[in-house]
């Protein structure tokens, strides 16, 4: 089964590029093994396998994304009981002060997985998520329930899980030019999304030397400056921009008033 999308809820999972990703890494002949080093959402890491199943695909859970994965029956279980308080709610408006305490009265008394990030998802506008039951609490509420039962049958199947830090990971394939990486990052100078680490730029210039001598996948924005900065390094100091040659596609996105481009590089040798 292939996923256009992530099963739950997940900022930044590239859906968008998806398609293009998968068309470019048809062209990644001599490669045997993708390794995802910020795995994310896993999407990109299930594109692979789905497209190349004669890969061997790693997808590094920087994000415990599979915690939440191997509780989505808690999850769709709570959910039937937030959206049966919520039901006389108006959609799309403000939830009243007496329901969501309802709610919370709910959640607190909850013996199970919570997914605060899915929870939220129907609780608060697009691309904003809670963390916990207080990122929860602390917030305004609006009735942006759904008629969904989340699944993930068939996710990330045939795919290689880990979480370790991404130098060491890179670190173990670094000698095998037969291996394509991917990377997608925190975007410096944005929101980090669900990553729990403060994101640095000496973090975001480690990734830089792992490109060298592989085929790999590369997501930035115009909003990082790291594109611009890799080409002052070149003209100014003679290092070459692991980015030159690579091809690479754009896509607007944002929400409200701001505004960010994305950006998918990739060399395939």
């Amino acid at each position: 089964m292939r996923y256009t999308t992530a099963p739950l809820p997940f900022l930044g999972q590239k859906k968008d590029f998806a398609g293009r990703f998968a068309e470019a890494l048809r062209e990644f002949t001599g490669i045997t093994t993708v390794v995802d080093l910020f795995g994310g959402s896993g999407l990109l890491a299930h594109t692979a396998k789905t497209t190349r199943p004669d890969l061997r695909v790693i997808y590094n859970d920087h994000d415990n994304f599979s915690e939440r994965l191997a509780h989505i029956e808690d999850t769709n279980v709570l959910l039937g009981i937030v959206r049966s308080i919520l039901k006389d709610e108006p959609k799309g408006k403000r939830v009243a002060d007496a329901a969501k305490a309802r709610v919370m009265a709910v959640i607190d008394r909850w013996g199970g997985y919570l997914d605060a990030i899915t929870i939220s998802s129907e609780l608060f506008f697009a691309m904003n998520y809670a963390h916990t039951a207080e990122d929860l609490r602390a917030k305004t509420w609006y009735n942006n329930t759904k008629e969904k039962i989340y699944t993930s049958e068939g996710y990330l199947e045939g795919v290689e899980t880990v979480s370790e830090d991404f130098r060491k990971l890179a670190a173990r394939f670094r000698g095998d030019p037969a291996v394509c990486f991917l990377m997608d990052p925190p975007y410096l100078s944005t929101e980090a999304g669900h990553y729990e680490h403060f994101w640095r730029m000496a973090d975001s210039l480690d990734t830089l030397p792992i490109l060298d001598g592989h085929p790999y996948f590369y997501f930035t924005s115009d909003k990082s400056k790291l594109l611009e900065l890799c080409d002052w390094m070149e003209a100014t100091h003679g290092i070459r921009s692991p980015f030159r040659g690579a091809r690479s596609l754009q896509r607007d996105g944002g929400i409200r008033d701001i505004r960010i481009r994305d950006i998918m590089l990739w060399k395939s040798a």
